[in-house]
């Protein structure tokens, strides 16, 4: 053992974008990798020694893709951080497309409307699957929607007294 892990994140030769950009150490010194694959939501848990640990998610991984009004967004997360039960929280921004259909004219006129960099914050439980009792309607996650503001949460959540805190930033 040379001291490197190399874990292969792709399940399919068309993913093409695989970034962590997080990293946390749980109670049991696992190590938790946070960040995404071709714009999913991406979770690897290693044991202490570097090794899927195949007990969290699917063989060591949770790769998944969440979802508004229906529609699967692509998601970046930049930041996690796990508080003293092992529940691990993300966050990071969430980009999608709605369709409104505009049928004013009688005309069946589908007109594309983008949901711009929307703040994500999710919760998973140890084992590495969405916490249900957090976010909306049992989902295991919250979606921030703003109106043409560009929204990116990557620095820091601290879960001091049951409250969560995260930083970012705005574009206007």
């Amino acid at each position: 053992n040379s001291g490197v892990s190399i874990v292969r994140m792709a399940t399919t030769t068309t993913e093409n974008v695989n970034e962590m950009f997080s990293m946390n150490q749980d109670s049991a010194k696992r190590i938790i990798l946070v960040g995404h694959i071709d714009f999913q939501c991406a979770l690897v848990c290693l044991t202490k020694y570097g090794e899927l640990d195949t007990t969290f998610g699917t063989s060591g991984k949770t790769i998944l893709s969440f979802q508004k009004d229906g529609n699967d967004l692509k998601t970046v997360i930049f930041t996690s951080t796990i508080d003293d039960q092992d529940r691990i929280y993300v966050a990071g921004y969430a980009v999608g497309t709605i369709q409104n259909n505009n049928n004013e004219d009688e005309r069946d006129d589908d007109t594309e409307t983008t949901i711009f960099n929307n703040l994500i914050l999710a919760r998973f439980t140890k084992d590495g699957s969405l916490d249900t009792t957090f976010g909306e309607n049992g989902t295991g996650y919250r979606i921030e929607q703003t109106s043409n503001i560009d929204q990116i949460y990557y620095s820091t959540i601290d879960t001091v007294n049951e409250k969560i805190h995260l930083c970012g930033y705005t574009e206007f």
